[in-house]
């Protein structure tokens, strides 16, 4: 492959991980417009307990989370591959930490161990010349 061919296709792939990485950043500072505008408009989020489908459902579920659900999550061993010209597949290894006040977060927050660690698969696509996280999807490993 040519050089500046596949430096394209790096390029790409440096930008999905970035993004899966962006996406968990603005959803743990619940900044959930700047999560949406990262999220295809029809996307899917499996989650363990729900599936979310596209940005509108989005926003509804995150708008009714409650104020005191504090959460991180740490994110490495990012792995991206093109599974075809118009989608990057990005695998991770995700671990959960997670308090719940009663109200607002006063910080810090006790530490207790992980909630959660598992695997995330996040699939994107391009959407008018961007990519978008198109399906994000869990496997849990361990749980509290």
């Amino acid at each position: 492959m040519p050089q500046h061919l596949n430096s394209r296709h790096d390029a790409a792939l440096r930008e999905c991980e970035s993004i899966a990485l962006q996406f968990m950043a603005h959803f743990d500072a619940r900044n959930y417009e700047e999560a949406a505008k990262l999220f295809a408009p029809d996307g899917i989020w499996h989650r363990a307990d729900i599936s979310i489908r596209g940005r509108e459902d989005f926003l509804k579920h995150m708008g009714a989370r409650p104020p005191g659900i504090f959460v991180r999550h740490v994110i490495t061993n990012l792995l991206a591959r093109r599974t075809d010209q118009e989608t990057i597949r990005v695998d991770s290894y995700v671990t959960v930490y997670r308090h719940d006040f009663a109200g607002d977060p006063v910080l810090p927050a006790t530490l207790h161990s992980p909630d959660v660690v598992g695997r995330y698969t996040d699939v994107f696509r391009q959407v008018g010349g961007n990519w978008l996280l198109q399906e994000k999807s869990v496997s849990i490993d361990f749980k509290r």
